[in-house]
């Protein structure tokens, strides 16, 4: 009796060995139910064949956290302006041989700024995986994956319409997707294998314990410090930390994005000239044809004079300028010449568009500027689109311009 059962244990271990003697598994999807059974059959002293007995046992495979890859888009914004919002995405692949949620966190190392950034956006990104159970071979539209113990329509946080990357980071991988109803547990129970469906067949071929990693897009949102100090630029770098959920120890940095934050930095220059009499003064400049100066241009009582303000926004590194406001008051032995507003709001020509818009003294006109009696003040909505209405200044983009006139008398 004897042995007849190590015959039988013979034949279960030789049968083992046969299983071990098959390709080695990359790796095996967490939660697969791995059940083994053993069988002893035996006879009386009579040599009457007895009911086999049997005896079992299962065990569930763990996940094995593993820090997904990731990528970046954008590495770099530039130019970026202050208290400004931008959207940094980051695509997540998993790597483990199971699902696993991995916490994100960012930072930033910031220099010539006035702070910090603040972080919004996606906390967290949860990521199925599973692994090949069955070889696959290009062509195929399915793949046969460990059944995860419950049939709920997905299989180890994968589910239909799911981008999954099949080998990730190896020179076989691809990118593929689970068609509609793709997951077919029907045998889960009786074979341990759920068939996947996909939309396209495979390119590549992939062996047994190959990674499938869900694939996901989740995008952090960046908010600039206000402004940059004391230098007219200032950097955000960002670094965004995938930590896996299951294992602390198991994280990944995304690349890192360079956020250039450029403070607008315009010049500007008034010029006058003497209308009724020519005088020439030194700094000339010539807008629309006229000729103004910086210095040297005098004028009789009675006399009439016209200002010219040039707003510049064409220093190196600049970036757009909004709500531009210029506001000017009329001192004393000087009377300002009614109806006399003029601008030729925004243009790449430094001597000027070669058109004046006029400018009514009123405000509230839905034009570019108002003369304010009450305060004996000019006051300009320079820019493309600035509006008296509302009293917002317009803007200047990189390289344009923005000319402004007015006129006045000398007191007699």
């Amino acid at each position: 009796m004897k042995t007849l059962i190590h015959r039988q244990i013979a034949t279960v271990l030789l049968a083992g060995v046969a299983f071990m003697a098959t390709p080695a598994l990359a790796s095996t999807a967490a939660n697969t139910v791995i059940q083994n059974s053993v069988t002893v059959s035996f006879s009386d002293a009579a040599n009457n064949a007895q009911p086999d007995v049997t005896a079992s046992v299962s065990i569930t495979v763990n996940l094995v956290a593993s820090a997904p890859l990731v990528s970046v888009d954008p590495t770099s914004i530039n130019p970026a302006t202050g208290n400004t919002s931008y959207d940094i995405d980051y695509t997540v692949t998993a790597t483990a041989n199971g699902p696993d949620l991995y916490l994100i966190s960012s930072a930033s190392v910031n220099t010539d700024m006035n702070g910090a950034p603040a972080f919004s956006g996606a906390a967290s990104v949860a990521l199925g995986a599973t692994t090949v159970a069955n070889p696959a071979s290009a062509g195929d539209t399915t793949i046969e994956v460990p059944f995860d113990a419950i049939a709920d329509g997905s299989v180890n946080g994968l589910a239909a319409g799911d981008t999954i990357i099949l080998n990730p980071g190896m020179p076989n991988e691809e990118s593929v997707v689970i068609a509609a109803g793709g997951i077919d547990e029907s045998t889960g129970a009786s074979t341990n294998v759920v068939t996947l469906t996909l939309e396209t067949a495979l390119n590549e071929s992939h062996a047994i314990g190959s990674i499938i990693g869900q694939q996901r897009t989740v995008t952090v949102t960046v908010l600039t410090a206000s402004t940059t100090l004391p230098a007219t630029s200032g950097t955000h770098v960002v670094t965004t930390t995938f930590t896996s959920q299951e294992d602390g120890a198991v994280t990944v940095d995304g690349d890192e994005t360079t956020i250039t934050v450029v403070r607008p930095v315009l010049t500007v220059l008034k010029y006058v000239r003497n209308v009724d009499n020519a005088v020439t003064g030194t700094g000339a400049r010539t807008v629309n044809s006229a000729t103004y100066y910086t210095a040297g241009v005098g004028g009789n009582p009675g006399d009439l004079m016209e200002y010219l303000i040039v707003v510049d926004n064409t220093a190196a590194g600049a970036v757009e300028a909004t709500d531009i406001i210029i506001t000017d008051p009329i001192p004393q032995f000087i009377t300002y010449e009614s109806g006399s507003l003029r601008i030729d709001p925004a243009t790449a020509d430094a001597n000027g568009s070669g058109t004046w818009q006029v400018v009514a003294d009123g405000s509230s006109d839905n034009d570019a500027g108002t003369y304010d009696s009450a305060n004996e003040t000019v006051i300009f909505y320079a820019g493309a689109g600035g509006d008296d209405a509302t009293a917002e200044g317009g803007s200047l983009d990189a390289d344009e311009f923005s000319f402004v006139k007015f006129q006045v008398r000398i007191d007699n």
